[in-house]
């Protein structure tokens, strides 16, 4: 059983972090800014189990707390949860927070969740993008025609775990590509897991692992 917290002093103030902890527990759940502040102060990305170590609470459900705490601060857009799942300030990689949108020739668009003008994505960068994906971006500069630029920091979530589109099969080689896509990618298949489709036919597919920038995406 954890210990209670003693009695305070007659007019002792109630911080932010001891009015959001449960009763009856000996370290309080903190609040955003003591968050934000412990982040700055860290100054490099730091996952749940090191947060909670750190504000005493490796136990729940203090420690769920504290995930719920970190969550709305993600949802409110002052924190990145990058693929490792560790929580990061954003304006420490200076990126902002935003969707995807491909186009079929290749390149793609970043919508920033803030508002304000869309940044061109060259092919480069959408090579490991799918159309809905959600990203961190960095802009780093403008192309020819003045757009601003940017380059993916950070997948954050994929925005498709299916797809449907037509199978193919050429000298062996299976592949399939999206139906209406909104990017060039075609989407290898191992033969064991073509399901006994045929060369023209439509087909719904699971996405078994995503596209990089050195390799194609693969369904089954």
């Amino acid at each position: 059983m954890a210990k209670r917290r003693g009695s305070r002093g007659k007019g002792a103030k109630t911080t932010a972090a001891e009015a959001a902890a449960p009763e009856g527990y000996e370290h309080p759940v903190p609040g955003p800014g003591e968050i934000m502040s412990v982040m700055e102060e860290l100054g490099v990305p730091q996952s749940l189990d090191a947060l909670a170590a750190h504000f005493g609470l490796a136990a729940d459900p203090g420690r769920k707390r504290l995930k719920k705490q970190l969550n709305k601060l993600v949802g409110g857009g002052r924190l990145l949860r990058n693929r490792k799942d560790e929580f990061c300030l954003l304006e420490k990689i200076d990126a902002l927070v935003g969707k995807v949108s491909g186009h079929r020739d290749g390149f793609g668009f970043f919508m920033p969740d803030s508002g304000g003008d869309d940044v061109y994505l060259p092919f480069h960068e959408m090579r490991q993008l799918l159309d809905g994906d959600r990203v961190a971006v960095r802009v780093a500069g403008h192309d020819r025609r003045g757009r601003a630029q940017g380059e993916v920091v950070e997948i954050l979530e994929r925005g498709k775990q299916t797809l449907v589109g037509r199978f193919h099969k050429e000298r062996g080689i299976c592949y399939m590509i999206e139906a209406a896509a909104r990017s060039p990618h075609q989407y290898a298949i191992a033969a064991r897991d073509t399901g006994g489709a045929r060369d023209g036919d439509m087909v719904k597919a699971e996405i078994l692992e995503y596209p990089t920038k050195r390799r194609d995406a693969q369904v089954k």
